[in-house]
C-alpha cells in the first residue's frame, strides 16, 4: 500500500517522466530502498522526507527553508547526480 510520501514520491517521478532507478540516484538511495519507502516496507527517515520536501518545493517555485550545514551537502549532492542524468 502506498504511503504519503509514495504517492508524492511517485507522482514527482511521474510528472518528470523518472524511473525509480532515476529518482533512487538523484536522493542517493537504493532502489530497493525508495521502493520499500514508496510502498509502505520501511519508514523513510526525516532526511528522506526533507529531500523530497525540497525537490517538490523547487518544482512549484515554493520557498525552501534555509538548509543546515548536512542539508546544503546533500542538496549539492543531488544537484550533481542530477546534472550527470541530463
Amino acid at each position: 500500500m502506498l504511503t504519503d510520501f509514495g504517492r508524492k514520491a511517485r507522482a514527482y517521478r511521474l510528472r518528470h517522466d523518472m524511473l525509480l532507478y532515476d529518482m533512487a540516484l538523484i536522493m542517493r538511495l537504493g532502489t530497493a530502498q525508495l521502493s520499500g519507502y514508496e510502498c509502505g516496507r520501511a519508514e523513510p527517515p526525516a532526511d528522506v522526507v526533507a529531500s523530497l520536501d525540497t525537490l517538490i518545493r523547487v518544482e512549484n517555485n515554493l520557498p525552501v527553508p534555509e538548509p543546515t550545514e548536512e542539508q546544503r551537502d546533500a542538496i549539492n549532492a543531488i544537484s550533481e547526480a542530477w546534472r550527470m542524468l541530463k
